[in-house]
C-alpha cells in the first residue's frame, strides 16, 4: 500500500533493478534529490509482462530543489518499462528551475513488453496503458531519446529512444516551465512486432489526445527529430496511430525557434 518508493531528501538519488508493483499511489515518488537516476526498472508489470499496476502515476517528481533528472539510459537494461499506471506513465511536476535538465532514454512507456525482446507483448494493451499521459513533464530543459535504429528498417534497437505508445492521453505532454525540449528518434504510437515497428499502438486512447502536445510559454528553443551519429535516420521520430495531431503546438514563447526535421508522420 501507499506509495513503492517514496525519497524526500537526499543529493545524489538512484533508482534501479527494481520490480515496483501493485502500490496503491505512485511507484516511484520523489520529493527530494539534487540529482536523480532512475532506470532499469519494471515499474506496474513484472518480468514476464504481466500487469501489476500503481495507484497513481508510474513515476512522480515533485522536488523544488532538483537540478538534474535522468530516466532510463542508452545502453541495454537502463531502459524502464512503465505501465499500468493509473496516472500518467512519467509526472514531472516541479524542478529546482525551468532550466534544470531532463533526460529521457531508451524507455517502453504504455506496452508492458521487454524492452530488448524482438516483440513487444501487445496482446494486452488495455491492461497496459498508462490512464494519462505517458510523459507529462512542466519543468525544465528536456531531451526525449537519442540515437537509435527505428528508422533503418533494422531491428529496431533502441539505443537512446523511447518508445511511447498505447497511453490513454497524450504520449508526450510538455507545459508551462519547460524551456527547451529535443525529441529524438522516439516510436510514439508504435510497438515492435517481429523485429519492426508495424504494429498500431496510439496514444489517445480517450479518442482524442496527441501524440505530443507542447503548451508552454517559456520555450524557446523545440527540435523534433534530426540526423544522428550511426546513420542519417537514427534521430528520426516515428509518430503514427495517434487519435489527435501527431504533434500539437498549443503555445511556446513568442521568440521562440522550432525545428522539425526527418521524421516519419
Amino acid at each position: 500500500t501507499g506509495v513503492g518508493v517514496l525519497i524526500a531528501d537526499g543529493n545524489t538519488v538512484t533508482v534501479s533493478d527494481n520490480a515496483i508493483l501493485n502500490s496503491s499511489s505512485d511507484g516511484v515518488r520523489l520529493t527530494g534529490g539534487v540529482a536523480a537516476t532512475i532506470r532499469g526498472n519494471r515499474i506496474g508489470n513484472n518480468a514476464s509482462s504481466a500487469t501489476a499496476g500503481n495507484g497513481g502515476h508510474g513515476i512522480h517528481v515533485n522536488s523544488s530543489v532538483m537540478t538534474a533528472l535522468t530516466i532510463g539510459g542508452s545502453t541495454t537494461g537502463q531502459g524502464n518499462v512503465i505501465s499500468s499506471s493509473t496516472g500518467d506513465g512519467v509526472y514531472v511536476q516541479q524542478l529546482a528551475s525551468s532550466t534544470a535538465t531532463v533526460t529521457v532514454e531508451g524507455n517502453v512507456i504504455g506496452l508492458c513488453g521487454d524492452p530488448s525482446g524482438p516483440t513487444m507483448d501487445t496482446g494486452d494493451m488495455g491492461n497496459c496503458t498508462n490512464s494519462g499521459s505517458g510523459l507529462d513533464i512542466v519543468y525544465g530543459a528536456v531531451t526525449i531519446g537519442g540515437d537509435n535504429s527505428f528508422g533503418t528498417g533494422g531491428d529496431g534497437a533502441f539505443g537512446a529512444g523511447n518508445v511511447i505508445s498505447n497511453n490513454t492521453e497524450e504520449g508526450v505532454k510538455l507545459g508551462a516551465s519547460v524551456s527547451s525540449a529535443s525529441i529524438l528518434g522516439n516510436a510514439i504510437g508504435l510497438a515492435r512486432g517481429s523485429g519492426s515497428f508495424t504494429i498500431d499502438a496510439g496514444n489517445g486512447r480517450d479518442g482524442t489526445s496527441d501524440g505530443v502536445e507542447i503548451d508552454s510559454a517559456a520555450m524557446t528553443t523545440l527540435t523534433v527529430g534530426g540526423v544522428g551519429l550511426s546513420t542519417a535516420s537514427s534521430k528520426r521520430n516515428v509518430i503514427s496511430g495517434n487519435a489527435g495531431e501527431g504533434v500539437d503546438i498549443l503555445d511556446m514563447n513568442t521568440g521562440a525557434t522550432a525545428t522539425f526535421y526527418n521524421n516519419h508522420v
